[in-house]
């Protein structure tokens, strides 16, 4: 998993805005005094109310605020502060608080430090040059995308991973997943964008349906998919964050099993919204096109004899081209099998077929192809890519025709031997299964050839 470390403060366990905080480091001699003026746990408090500011360029920044584009502080934010100070020789003395939204810009609560301090918090963060502020927004904890963890003995540190957390519309990703800091004091908090927020619309898919959604870093092998619903048009919206300078490129995106293409050479900007359409609805295939360059989306079209390929039979003769084969297993761009559109005119024993296994006589030709009769392999390959299983033929079958060809016949047929090349076996088809087996030499079944190109 891909973090982000954004600070380092005081061991601290999930303040509540007025919970105080107890620290592995703390003197046992030390007590806090809380606003209250009375004993609690260890440490020292100091009650502050402080002022923050957002910064960057109100048009891009990733935050909302109507046409503004301003993100407001909202009830339940907090604001984590912490950092270290020295006194005369001492070590470093480590000072923390969560602070909670009052109005406007300003922030309350206490700051706790190991040892008692004698001024005011205000004194405290002014003079030291180790303090760091970030934004805490309100629900993050449910959210799971910013959380502080333990490190040390004495030091934990804030992250954030954009893998475990989606928002279901901009504005929410925006409110939630904006990561906000700052590392210096002067009479209050400037707080900068450290991360990009992402808003993507995926059309093309089933309405009213939770499909699995996952967008993450490459590196993450551990992030998992969120399920978000569609509207009823087929549209999935969601929209997460990713870190300042990351590339597009380092991410993939999956939405109900389609991979979906990312901006290329894109790196992101602090404090900027990218948003990303996309539409998983297959274009579908172009016809004529070329058989090399095939895809699997052109599975069950035809092939003519001067090697182009054509949705059917009934479109290559209005063209003027005579159909020879059906594309029935692609493997790769311009790679596959093509079985023929119909059996052999007459059932032949092995004798007559022994020879010219891989030189098959068949009527049309295919320009750059040579007829063969197919292996069992390469007839459990088609099978099984038409929606059937290596067992299953019905299917082939269906594509066969929709294409404009003869079916298989549920028979017996001569099959290539997988391994040598001076053998034959037989395949029986019956009620949509098919199984292999021996063939008598002397039997006489049917033939259907087929090329792989």
């Amino acid at each position: 998993m891909k973090t982000k470390t954004i600070l380092k403060t005081l061991a601290l366990a999930m303040l509540m805005p007025t919970m105080l905080l107890t620290t592995a480091c703390s003197n046992n001699d030390d007590e806090i005094i809380n606003s209250e003026n009375t004993a609690s746990t260890k440490g020292y408090a100091l009650p502050i109310t402080i002022n923050v500011t957002r910064q960057g360029d109100t048009t891009t920044r990733a935050a909302y605020d109507g046409e503004n584009k301003k993100l407001n502080f909202s009830t339940g934010d907090q604001l984590l502060v912490n950092g270290t100070y020295s006194e005369g020789d001492d070590d470093m003395i480590y000072f923390s608080g969560v602070l909670t939204w009052q109005s406007e810009g300003k922030f309350s609560g206490v700051i706790l430090t190991q040892k008692e301090y004698s001024g005011t918090a205000d004194d405290l963060l002014s003079s030291t040059g180790n303090v760091n502020a970030t934004l805490l927004p309100a629900g993050y904890e449910s959210y799971g995308y910013l959380s502080i963890a333990e490190e040390g003995t004495c030091t934990a540190y804030v992250d954030y991973d954009p893998s475990k957390a989606y928002a279901l519309t901009k504005a929410a990703a925006v409110e939630q997943f904006s990561d906000e800091c700052a590392d210096s004091y002067s009479n209050g908090f400037a707080l900068s964008p450290q991360n990009a927020i992402v808003s993507f619309t995926i059309s093309g898919l089933t309405a009213n349906t939770a499909v699995a959604v996952l967008f993450k870093d490459n590196y993450d092998t551990s992030a998992t998919p969120v399920n978000i619903t569609t509207d009823e048009s087929g549209v999935a919206t969601f929209a997460s964050a990713m870190h300042d300078n990351d590339n597009f490129d380092d991410y993939s995106l999956t939405v109900g099993g389609n991979a979906i293409t990312l901006p290329a050479n894109k790196e992101v900007e602090a404090g900027k919204i990218y948003n990303v359409s996309r539409s998983v609805a297959p274009a579908g295939p172009t016809y004529p096109v070329a058989l090399s360059a095939v895809t699997a989306d052109y599975l069950g079209s035809v092939v003519t004899t001067d090697g182009n390929v054509y949705a059917t039979v009934a479109d290559a003769t209005a063209a003027s081209k005579t159909a020879a084969a059906v594309i029935a297993y692609v493997s790769g761009t311009g790679t596959g099998l093509a079985i023929a559109l119909s059996d052999e005119s007459s059932k032949a024993n092995m004798g007559t077929l022994l020879s010219k296994i891989n030189n098959m006589s068949h009527t049309p030709t295919v320009s750059g192809q040579t007829w063969k009769l197919p292996k069992e392999d390469e007839w459990k390959q088609m099978f099984s890519a038409n929606g059937g299983s290596n067992s299953s033929y019905s299917g082939l079958n269906t594509a066969i025709t929709n294409a404009g060809g003869s079916a298989l016949q549920a028979s017996d047929y001569w099959v290539a031997h997988n391994t040598s090349t001076s053998n034959m076996t037989k395949m029986t088809l019956s009620a949509g299964n098919a199984s292999f087996g021996s063939g008598g030499a002397f039997n006489s079944y049917y033939v259907r050839v087929g090329f792989a190109f």
